[in-house]
């Protein structure tokens, strides 16, 4: 049995997978200094005594991005993903624990893209161990917008190759785009209100917004995933303002409000050390750590015992080893890329002149990224409170932070937007200025953000 958790805006939704169908809910408050004692709550509703779990987090924690690359070798898009994704995140790449949630698929005559994932490690960490705090040890950790499209693919099949997902939970909206079962484009934004059309209106520009900054994802069909019971209207308004048909994804009693538990649930069960999970680096989970572990000890014992036995050759004659080593590099390469699924060879000088070249196509697929400003614009949009009466203005990215130049009815909206800001994780504020009453009531200000270190 295989217990799923989904870390809601307003609640904790479990599913179990393998064991049973029993699912609850425990109401959250979305902090995380909160989400120890929730888990313990969830787990009393739920009667289950486990200790592995597997957790789907708010895809709105985490940001995405469309990465390309001039080659297709999975080992060289390994070792440069990091440098494809300097300058494109709100936070500095080290901070961030990256995680492809697609594979990579053929761009160009001789290139490949894909679709990743960025979430701080601070954020992680924290998660890590409010579930330990709960005892409980979370051995996958996806976005939820993830965990929901395998729920999707294994309840209604891939009928339609190119789909939009369309997930609401709460005051959050994940948009997705699908493409034969796998994710190729995710948008992660605040609800305005509970207005349907108003909802529609707000997914469109999402949709819009992502086909300016990240290139144009077709769909021929949109589906809803809410289960809160009012679903009917926001699919008519979705079905008139995209001009697609939408099918409402339906359960008995709320059981697509599960979709995310039990997606990664079953992603853990099955095959929890392929899945993609934002365990990895400083916050990996150490028994799939040693799994690569292994297979680097065992290529360099593989490498090591080749040495010797050339070693020994040396004593039949300087000239048959020398021709030896000569033919042993490609045996070296081959068995130490067979073991660990990555491309080069235990040896230092040629190890070192791999990594130099796989440096400089980092930095010519980088340089041919264009940042999108609108990207950025999304980035803080959806920490605008719903309901709010905020309004952003203009936006001016420079070295080091970001000014932006907003107005509001009052100034407690105001100081709801910057207490959102502050508990992001990505932005820290350095305060207000330029605070001024517009003509005919309301304020407005400026606010000076840097990314947080």
């Amino acid at each position: 049995m295989m217990l799923g958790i989904e870390v809601g805006p307003t609640a904790l939704r479990g599913a179990c997978v393998g064991g049973g169908s029993r699912a609850a809910a425990e109401p959250f408050s979305g902090r995380l200094e909160d989400l120890s004692p929730a888990l313990s709550g969830l787990l009393a509703r739920l009667g289950v005594r486990t200790r592995k779990v597997a957790l789907a987090i708010p895809s709105h924690w985490c940001s995405y991005r469309k990465v390309a690359f001039p080659y297709r070798n999975a080992a060289r898009v390994e070792g440069t993903l990091h440098y494809a994704l300097e300058n494109r995140l709100a936070a500095p790449v080290e901070a961030c624990i990256i995680e492809p949630l697609a594979e990579l698929l053929p761009s160009g005559e001789k290139g490949s893209r894909t679709l990743v994932s960025a979430c701080p490690v601070k954020t992680v960490s924290a998660v890590i161990e409010a579930c330990r705090e709960a005892g409980l040890e979370p051995i996958v950790i996806q976005p939820a917008v993830l965990a929901a499209s395998r729920y999707l693919r294994a309840r209604v099949g891939t009928p339609h190759a190119r789909a939009l997902i369309v997930r609401v939970d709460g005051e959050f909206c994940d948009v997705a785009w699908m493409d034969g079962g796998s994710l190729r484009a995710v948008q992660a934004l605040g609800i305005p209100s509970s207005n349907a059309e108003a909802v529609a209106a707000s997914l469109c520009l999402a949709v819009r917004a992502c086909e300016v900054s990240d290139g144009r994802e077709s769909f021929d069909h949109a589906f809803l995933v809410s289960g809160d019971g009012n679903d009917t209207p926001l699919a008519e308004a979705l079905q008139e303002a995209l001009d697609v048909s939408v099918t409402v994804v339906e359960g008995e009693g709320t059981e697509p409000a599960f979709a995310a538990a039990r997606g990664v649930a079953a992603a853990a069960q099955k095959d929890g050390h392929l899945a993609a999970n934002l365990r990895r680096g400083p916050c990996a989970y150490k028994r799939y750590a040693r799994r690569t572990d292994w297979k680097v000890a065992a290529a360099l014992l593989i490498a090591t015992g080749i040495s010797l036995v050339f070693a020994a050759m040396a004593l039949r004659g300087i000239r048959r080893v020398g021709d030896a080593l000569a033919r042993s590099k490609t045996t070296q390469a081959e068995m130490f890329a067979e073991v660990t699924g990555q491309a080069g060879t235990p040896a230092l000088r040629p190890m070192h002149a791999a990594l130099a070249e796989l440096q400089r196509e980092a930095d010519r697929a980088g340089g041919a990224e264009v940042v999108s400003c609108l990207q950025q614009w999304y980035e803080i949009k959806k920490h605008v409170p719903p309901s709010s009466s905020i309004v952003l203005e203009t936006i001016d990215i420079k070295q080091g932070g970001i000014t932006l130049k907003a107005r509001a009815a009052d100034r407690s909206d105001r100081r709801r937007f910057e207490k959102r800001l502050d508990a992001s994780g990505v932005f820290v504020s350095d305060g207000v200025t330029g605070t001024g009453n517009r003509p005919g009531g309301g304020v407005s200000f400026t606010i000076e953000l840097r990314y947080r270190p």
